[in-house]
């Protein structure tokens, strides 16, 4: 059984460990979250653009977009998916599997 927490251990009823893992967690998060921020206002920078010449260049943009951006989230997960492969790789010194695995 765990021990309870102590008052150096407590800070406002939450460990110091849920705090570190919190802190490590949002040093991963917020570059994630910003990149896809910025690919957010990619797509409203164009619509603000086009919205000045007309209707149908406004359409023909938002029709690009919605189809870009799914486009590039799909890409981007299979990137994410290959990154720990490659991790694992590097870690057990496999270092010849990498390029095979980065190429495809």
């Amino acid at each position: 059984m765990e021990q309870p927490l102590t008052e150096e251990k407590r800070s406002f009823f939450v460990s110091t460990k849920t705090i570190e893992e919190t802190i490590s967690f949002s040093k991963l998060a917020f570059p994630m979250f910003f990149s896809q921020l910025a690919l957010a206002l990619i797509g409203l920078n164009s619509v603000v653009q086009a919205g000045n010449y007309s209707p149908d260049v406004l359409a023909g943009i938002l029709m690009a977009n919605s189809l870009w951006f799914p486009l590039f989230l799909g890409l981007g997960g299979i990137i994410f998916f290959v990154t720990p492969m490659v991790a694992q790789l590097y870690g057990a010194n496999k270092m010849q599997e990498i390029g095979p695995l980065v190429r495809q």
